[in-house]
C-alpha cells in the first residue's frame, strides 16, 4: 500500500512539474524594425515571449536584398541591446549590418531559420518584401577650377552630403567609370576614376574634400568643364549639381 501511494505521489509531482514548466512559457523572437543607418541596413529583433533564451543559445538570421541572399547575421552578436537584449522577455537587440543601402532595396529577413531555438510562435520569424530607402547620401560637387604654377588644371571637389561615398566607388572594377570627366570646350579630354584622383578616400566622409591636379595644361583662354561622378557610380542626394563650367587662362 505504501508503494502504491509513493508511485501515485511521483505521478502527481511529475504532472505538477510539467505544468509549471508550461506556465513558464517560451521565448519568441520577432522582427521589430528594419531601416537604414550610417548608410547600411539595420534591423532590430524583440523577444515577445514570456521566457528568457537558454544561456547557450545560438541562432542565425538570413537576409536577402532584392532576392540575393547575403551573409548570415549571428543574432548573439548584436550591435547594441535594450532591456537585456533578446535574451530576456521584452528585450530588444539591434544589428548594424555591413550591407549598404544606396538605392531603395527590397529586404527579406528570416530569424532563426535553422530552428535552433524553441519558440512560442514559430510562424512569425519570416518577414518578406520590406522596402528600405537610403538614409543619408553623399553629394559630390566641383567647388571650383584653378591652375597650378605650371598652368595645369586643378579640380577642387567636395562631398557636401550627409552620407559617406561608398567604398565601392574606389574599387578596381570601376576603373572605367569616371570620378571626374574633363572637357575643354565641347571636347572630352579625360575620364579620371576615383581611385586615381583620390587614392586616400578623402572624399568619402561628409565634408571631405580633395584637390586633383590633372595633366591638362592651359596655354590660352579656354572654357573648361568638370563633371564629378559623370558615369553615375555614386548614388547622391542631388544628382543635378555635379557640373562646373569655368573659363581659364594661363597668366604665368
Amino acid at each position: 500500500m505504501k508503494k502504491t501511494f509513493f508511485i501515485l505521489g511521483m505521478v502527481i509531482f511529475t504532472v505538477f512539474a510539467v505544468g509549471c514548466r508550461q506556465e513558464e512559457g517560451l521565448p519568441d523572437l520577432a522582427l521589430d524594425e528594419v531601416g537604414c543607418q550610417e548608410g547600411n541596413l539595420v534591423f532590430s529583433v524583440k523577444n515577445r515571449g514570456d521566457a528568457s533564451l537558454p544561456e547557450d543559445w545560438s541562432a542565425l538570421a538570413s537576409v536577402s536584398i532584392d532576392g540575393i541572399v547575403q551573409q548570415d547575421i549571428f543574432l548573439k552578436e548584436a550591435s547594441s541591446e535594450t532591456e537585456g537584449g533578446v535574451d530576456e522577455p521584452d528585450g530588444s537587440s539591434f544589428y548594424l549590418t555591413a550591407f549598404p543601402v544606396e538605392d531603395i532595396i527590397r529586404v527579406d529577413v528570416a530569424l532563426d531559420y535553422a530552428d535552433e531555438i524553441r519558440e512560442a510562435d514559430e510562424d512569425n520569424n519570416i518577414v518578406n518584401n520590406i522596402y528600405v530607402a537610403p538614409c543619408s547620401l553623399p553629394d559630390l560637387v566641383v567647388e571650383k577650377l584653378s591652375l597650378d604654377e605650371n598652368c595645369r588644371l586643378r579640380i577642387h571637389l567636395k562631398n557636401q552630403g550627409d552620407g559617406d561615398v561608398p567604398d565601392i566607388a574606389w574599387a578596381y572594377e570601376f576603373m572605367d567609370n569616371c570620378g571626374v570627366t574633363i572637357y575643354t570646350g565641347d571636347q572630352a579630354w579625360a575620364c579620371i576614376p576615383f581611385i586615381s584622383m583620390d587614392p586616400s578616400h578623402a572624399l568619402e566622409p561628409p565634408g571631405g574634400t580633395v584637390t586633383y591636379t590633372s595633366e591638362l595644361k592651359i596655354s590660352q583662354d579656354t572654357v573648361v568643364t568638370a563633371v564629378v561622378d559623370s558615369t553615375g557610380t555614386v548614388n547622391e542626394s542631388d544628382e543635378r549639381n555635379n557640373k562646373w563650367v569655368q573659363p581659364l587662362s594661363c597668366k604665368k
